[in-house]
């Protein structure tokens, strides 16, 4: 009996459903991405892809890098260690800034308290913010629209010339997120309107998809604030009209920032799609440049001041190798070879390349002809990714010798199979780990059954199980 036929002992981690509630509160993340108006789906979905690629396809590449140079224990690649973890770090921030995993793990609260942290240890300003009261009952939706507005608001501020910033998030009694700049060298109606107007328009959107209703110079209030975004923790029925208060500020000035009851949020047209996610790919794109590429000029420099020999000529590969594929990644949504190999091609590639890599001996065993399968093209490439960050984990965390990887079509379903002889899992403590979530997401993506247990094949290690039906 092979491992695949053993099912004893699995822990089987259920696909995400489309609503799980927590005292009649909405709590999952991908329902709230579901619940968005068409416009704003697209966008948070190509964010979302984007963050999966990155993570799964080019983080491992830079990480494995810096390990290489790292063991080869050269003082004068010091610096270019040190520039290597520094990329690491931005790019774990860009992977922050388009897909806020602490927003689905710790919640509004402690998301928000991050992403004012990362702004201004980015840019150097003075960004406080101020939580108060207790975001159990914040509907999901809610909360991943106030982050995104929240998000815009402060690219705002770091654009202008002011320096102190105060955000406070009122989950007690006003359900309000205020804006508060401490030192007015730019005024409020300067510093809130972006330079950039899809920005503008964002910000519009993602407060109008949960009915918020924004303030600006709300002098009812103890401490005057600059913009004040006031919600319902609940979800509402229906669309109300927007407004601003305090009536001296001057409407006109900040015409960008109401909202219109004939803004269409209806499903757009398949030409209109397709903009809309290649506009997100150019943004997305500038984020790249602003965040990390100053990073690889960085690499590319420190490559120049050294000599030029055979350990340096193999990380300017690796270096050109990475750079390659982030462009490549960002530009299309599925990389030439899964249009042109088989499942089964695809995966075996993936395993010579992590021996080649890694060190580690792994075997690939493939049961079915999987030539003549037609299968979706989304469920090939999640299975491929689900290889991928498997074996990402076994490189990174298992202290692995030997691994294996089986793959069977049987009975109209996929298997697949990944294992190791590491020092295996705690499952209590591995359950809600951040790898185990991205496997998830990608099972859930295509409705495909996951699992994890102790190794069969091995007196110790970790098996990761995955199932989808092919009819």
């Amino acid at each position: 009996m092979s491992a695949l036929d053993e099912q004893d002992n699995w822990v089987f981690v259920e696909p995400v459903v489309a609503a799980p509630f927590r005292e009649g509160v909405r709590t999952s993340t991908l329902y709230a991405v579901e619940q968005l108006p068409s416009r704003l789906r697209l966008i948070e979905e190509e964010r979302r892809r984007v963050a999966k690629e990155l993570h799964d396809e080019i983080l491992p590449l830079i990480a494995r890098l810096s390990r290489y140079v790292q063991a080869c224990k050269d003082e004068s690649l010091c610096t270019l260690l040190n520039i290597l973890h520094k990329t690491i770090a931005d790019f774990r921030d860009l992977l922050s800034e388009l897909h806020p995993v602490d927003l689905e793990e710790l919640g509004l609260l402690s998301a928000l308290q991050t992403i004012c942290t990362r702004y201004a240890r980015q840019k150097g300003f003075c960004i406080i913010f101020v939580p108060l009261g207790d975001e159990e009952n914040v509907d999901v939706l809610n909360a991943l629209c106030l982050f995104r507005a929240v998000q815009c608001i402060l690219k705002n501020f770091c654009s202008s010339q002011n320096d102190i910033l105060v955000v406070t998030c009122d989950l007690a009694e006003s359900q309000s997120i205020t804006f508060r700049c401490v030192d007015k060298r730019v005024e409020s109606v300067d510093w809130l309107k972006p330079s950039d107007e899809s920005e503008d328009s964002s910000f519009r959107a993602w407060c109008h998809a949960i009915e918020a209703d924004v303030l600006s110079f709300d002098e009812s209030l103890q401490i005057p604030v600059d913009l004040s975004i006031q919600f319902d923790p609940a979800p509402h029925a229906s669309v109300d009209a927007y407004f601003f208060g305090g009536s001296s500020f001057p409407r006109a000035h900040f015409s960008e920032f109401t909202f219109a009851p004939s803004d269409n949020f209806n499903t757009p047209s398949p030409l209109d799609a397709a903009l809309i996610v290649e506009l997100e790919r150019e943004r997305i794109t500038n984020q790249i440049s602003d965040m990390v590429l100053p990073d690889f000029e960085s690499l590319q420099n420190e490559l120049c001041n050294l000599p030029m020999n055979s350990l340096c000529s193999n990380i300017s590969q690796q270096l050109f190798a990475i750079e390659k594929g982030l462009q490549q990644l960002i530009m299309g949504a599925y990389p030439g070879f899964i249009f042109e190999l088989c499942l089964a091609d695809c995966i075996r590639n993936l395993v010579d390349n992590f021996a080649k890599t890694t060190g580690i001996k792994i075997s690939f065993e493939n049961q079915e002809d999987f030539s003549e399968l037609s299968m979706p093209l989304e469920s090939k490439f999640a299975l491929y990714r689900i290889t991928q960050e498997a074996l990402n984990n076994i490189e990174k965390h298992s202290f692995a010798s030997h691994a294996k990887v089986l793959l069977r079509f049987a009975e109209d379903r996929i298997t697949l199979l990944v294992e190791d002889n590491g020092k295996g899992m705690n499952s209590e403590r591995n359950s809600n780990g951040r790898g185990l979530r991205y496997l998830q997401d990608r099972a859930s993506s295509i409705h495909a059954t996951i699992a994890m247990s102790a190794a069969k094949t091995y007196e110790s290690g970790t098996a990761v199980l995955v199932s989808i039906s092919c009819g």
